[in-house]
């Protein structure tokens, strides 16, 4: 074997020197770089050195003013022709067929040769683990088309790719990263780069989740509209690097001014926020700076993925899903960085369904390339520009209002025992329901909000007649699962709108559909009934499908046994043939039904005169009994709420009397308030000082000597919705008040 690779390696160095430039006795001439690779001298068979070559060093082979060959350089080898006809070398395409990748893409982990017949693009069998191929076993573009814009033709060094995002095939745009820097740092292996010369750097990704850093990035997905999301992208022009690396912000402003979001996954672990950790195995929003899946809820509940508790992160390395947020996570795709021997076993070079295991194999997805070897890793991927087939499982996909998506909950898409908070955690919090997404991350409860009332559920049953009836279950987080079909199902009655002989109407009407008493809805009629069916003459219904009534606002006693427990909710259906199924994954949610509470007077509201020291001076328990003069006052006050929020002080009175004035909003959170916390007023069951009010300041010359009203506003996190069982709208968050009067005057 020794001579074998001796005679190997002379062998290269001999026919690498028929074609080297002359040396002088001093050392190599220096070379001019070729315009290009010498790629057809490679066109009859090549072969690539493993591992460092001694054979590079001794020839000083040259491509580009390279003198040194790596692992991944191919070698001519100038092999004879041995077919009866000859062998033509073809000739080499007028661009990269990139049209070939419109159906998907991905890279290996490897460098390899191609024995396919045409070569690839461009007539070079030799393919890089940077190079974008096809589902089909084409290269679609090489490394160096892909960062032309920064190298300014064909020829350029070869980074690697990692991330992968297809999102015009025509221009085209990809957007992509590299597996090393830039030579001249113009950017790094962290950066989103873009085929038109565009580069977000990986600091702006991050900065959602107060990472400073450069941490690496492995993959991308865009979500959302296409046409919002090329917007964005050709916005980029206005935007160069330098102006994300000054304003690391500036990145979620625009997506969320775009109303688009990048799911995208790292290559370090960091410790931030209120998530305690990132790893790089979980997928992350730039949006809204939330875990959209976190590494336990990727594989199955057998594989051991998740820190601290399941005890292995497996890393996330490509991922592709529809861009569609409410298809994303159902249909999501991805693959590991290491792989798993188990009851459910796995490579790294598999695409994996989300939370079921493998859908394809690494050797299937590279079997169109013929390679010497079965196994060559998965690297980057994308899912293409051709719409995706529509979901075939029956799935969950919305809980507490119809923007909010299963994976925006801390939990929200856990693999089966998993565990989570079952806290809303997305955009749409805030200050209220009904103003779309909240951008600005100082209006988020770090903790997430719970859900309480009338809790929406919503997703896909397929309207195939695969489906005969379904229900969505739930259980008491943390009881562990047992089996399909034993434990209770969320009770829904709808009430139906009625044809009247002039239009469709729910005045009046006593057609209603209602879940069985397990919770169980008949897929037939909830289909008929929303699309207006016979018997139901042409009079269509919007139904979800499942409306929990947690406060036992009805009166029907179908409310869950705690209405402020943990829950763990997923969806069971019975098919065609009496066989249940169930979701491989489960949604926690945790409910809210008590409002806020403020101690009793005196002790729920309270004002102080403020002494000119600072210190609480005489309480002033009522108006008249002010010292004459006190313009500035001490307000103290006692509250509770399991999901507090944030609270607000406001006066009436003065001249006119009508004069009014608030102080707040002050959310827990925030720092200039440091007598609060997540639960209220601290420490709990203390009445404790709020805020100081500068009268002669805040009211000017209303400040009369007179009675005021002096009211505080407790309000809690709970999102809650209405439900007359037609139709399912959302509650402004309740609120909790105390009023008291006192007086004061100039």
């Amino acid at each position: 074997m020794a001579t074998q690779k001796l005679s190997l390696l002379l062998l290269i160095v001999l026919v690498a020197a028929l074609w080297l430039p002359a040396t002088s006795a001093s050392g190599p001439a220096a070379a001019e770089p070729a315009a290009g690779p010498p790629v057809g001298k490679c066109a009859l068979g090549g072969c690539a050195l493993e591992g460092n070559s001694d054979a590079g060093k001794l020839a000083e082979l040259s491509f580009a003013g390279n003198a040194t060959i790596s692992n991944g350089d191919m070698l001519n080898m100038w092999l004879p022709d041995t077919s009866a006809s000859g062998s033509t070398v073809e000739e080499p395409a007028a661009g990269p067929p990139i049209s070939e990748c419109a159906t998907g893409a991905f890279s290996t982990e490897e460098d390899f040769i191609a024995h396919t017949e045409p070569l690839p693009y461009p007539g070079n069998a030799y393919v890089s683990d940077g190079d974008m191929l096809s589902l089909a076993g084409k290269v679609c573009m090489r490394n160096a088309d892909l960062t032309t814009a920064w190298f300014g033709g064909p020829v350029g060094p070869d980074l690697g790719l990692d991330a992968l995002d297809i999102l015009d095939i025509e221009k085209p745009i990809i957007a992509f990263s590299t597996e090393v820097d830039d030579p001249k740092l113009r950017f790094t292996s962290g950066d989103l780069l873009f085929t038109p010369g565009w580069a977000i750097p990986n600091i702006a990704l991050v900065k959602p989740f107060n990472i400073n850093w450069d941490i690496g990035l492995d993959g991308v997905q865009f979500i959302g509209k296409i046409e919002y999301i090329l917007n964005f992208v050709s916005s980029l022009s206005d935007y160069p690097r330098d102006k994300f690396l000054q304003d690391p912000g500036l990145l979620q402003t625009l997506l969320n001014q775009n109303k688009i979001d990048i799911w995208f996954t790292i290559e370090g672990t960091a410790a931030i926020g209120s998530h305690g950790q990132v790893l790089d195995g979980d997928l992350l929003s730039a949006a809204t700076g939330t875990i959209v899946v976190s590494q336990a809820a990727l594989l199955p509940a057998n594989v051991p993925a998740g820190l601290p508790v399941r005890g292995v992160d497996f890393g996330l390395d490509g991922v592709m899903t529809p861009r569609d947020p409410d298809l994303a996570l159902q249909a999501l795709r991805f693959s590991t960085e290491i792989l798993y021997n188990g009851e459910t076993s796995f490579t790294d070079g598999d695409i994996l369904l989300l939370g079921d295991g493998v859908v394809t194999t690494n050797s299937a997805l590279i079997q169109s390339f013929h390679p010497a070897a079965d196994f060559l890793g998965l690297d980057a991927l994308s899912r293409g520009v051709v719409p995706p087939p529509p979901p075939n499982a029956p799935n969950i996909q919305k809980l507490c209002g119809a923007h909010r998506s299963v994976g925006e909950f801390d939990g929200g898409l856990s693999p089966i025992d998993g565990g989570g908070t079952g806290l809303y955690q997305g955009p749409y919090g805030g200050s209220d329901n009904f103003n779309g997404p909240v951008n600005d991350p100082a209006l988020h409860d770090p903790r997430g909000q719970p859900c309480g009332s009338y809790v929406p559920v919503d997703g896909f049953v397929p309207h195939d007649g695969s489906v005969d009836s379904f229900r969505v279950a739930y259980r008491p987080y943390p009881d562990p699962y047992s089996s399909t079909g034993t434990y209770p199902g969320i009770r829904t009655k709808w009430k139906l709108s009625v044809w009247n002989g002039t239009y469709c109407t729910t005045n009046n009407s006593q057609l209603s559909l209602e879940t069985d008493a397990d919770g169980w809805m008949d897929a037939s009629d909830w289909f008929a009934a929303k699309a207006g069916d016979p018997p139901y003459q042409g009079c269509t219904n919007t139904l979800l499908m499942a409306v929990w009534d947690t406060n036992n606002n009805q009166l029907w006693g179908w409310n869950p046994p705690n209405k402020d427990g943990h829950y763990i909710l997923w969806l069971e259906w019975i098919d065609t043939a009496g066989t249940k199924h169930r979701e491989p994954v489960e949604h926690h949610l945790q409910l809210d039904n008590t409002w806020p509470s403020i101690a009793p007077y005196p002790h729920g509201l309270q004002v102080y005169v403020n002494n000119p020291d600072g210190s609480r001076g005489t309480q002033i328990l009522g108006c008249g009994s002010e010292t004459s003069g006190a313009t500035q006052f001490q307000i103290w006050g006692r509250f509770y709420d399991a999901y507090y929020s944030r609270f607000s002080v406001g006066i009436t009175g003065g001249g006119p009397p009508t004069t009014s004035a608030s102080f707040g909003t002050y959310k827990w959170w925030m720092p200039s308030v440091s007598t609060i916390n997540q639960r209220g007023t601290t420490p709990t069951g203390t009445t404790v000082h709020l805020r100081n009010v500068d009268f002669s300041t805040t009211l000017g010359t209303s400040f009369t000597r007179c009675c005021y009203d002096l009211n505080l506003t407790v309000w809690e996190a709970t999102i809650r919705h209405y439900f007359d069982t037609v139709s399912v709208s959302p509650y402004n968050y309740f609120s909790t008040q105390q009023n008291i009067t006192f007086g004061a005057g100039p």
